[in-house]
């Protein structure tokens, strides 16, 4: 396999704000890229340029350290670049938290149980909106919002019987496990 260094522009920028290696697709992916990439391509979009192709692993990781090294991190305040380590090894060098590493290995039901007893109590009385109504002009802003997500597929007549029918057994369990 063959390796590229790509680095990832604002549209229209002049100057890298990351600096990557691996394959073309990758070069292109918005998957896996850290907080301040994304947050950097939410406002500004990215256009990506291929540096160097058909390199071994070896060199792309050599030319990928050198040109975070010659532009810069942020986070080492150095540079513009947004790429959390200095490159070479790919994430196996991101130094992590011990909280974080935590968090990754999972939370056991006793954790998950300290967890929800430790959230706020929302529901019935407790919720701010108990006992009110939204006002017309707030029910109408709700469902211009619903309408205009894109991507929405209209329910069949089958499964909003299924969802209604889902939801009154929902409902009844939660009765029957109030009564008792």
């Amino acid at each position: 396999m063959t390796y590229c260094v790509y680095a990832h522009y604002k549209l229209g920028g002049e100057e890298p704000f990351y600096i990557g290696k691996g394959s073309e697709r990758r070069s292109k992916s918005a998957q896996g890229r850290n907080i301040h990439w994304q947050r950097i391509v939410s406002k500004h979009g990215f256009e990506v340029k291929i540096i160097a192709d058909d390199l071994t692993e070896s060199d792309a990781f050599l030319l990928e350290k050198t040109l975070i090294a010659e532009y810069g991190r942020v986070n080492s305040k150095t540079g513009p670049l947004v790429n959390m380590t200095d490159g070479g090894e790919g994430v196996s060098g991101l130094e992590r938290p011990d909280l974080t590493l935590r968090n990754l290995e999972g939370n056991s039901k006793e954790t998950r149980r300290k967890i929800s007893l430790n959230h706020a109590d929302v529901s019935g009385s407790k919720n701010a909106m108990y006992g009110r109504r939204h006002t017309a002009e707030s029910r109408k802003k709700i469902s211009e919002t619903k309408l205009a997500k894109p991507n929405r597929k209209p329910k069949s007549t089958e499964t909003k019987q299924r969802m209604s029918l889902a939801r009154k057994q929902w409902w009844d369990l939660k009765r029957a496990q109030n009564d008792s």
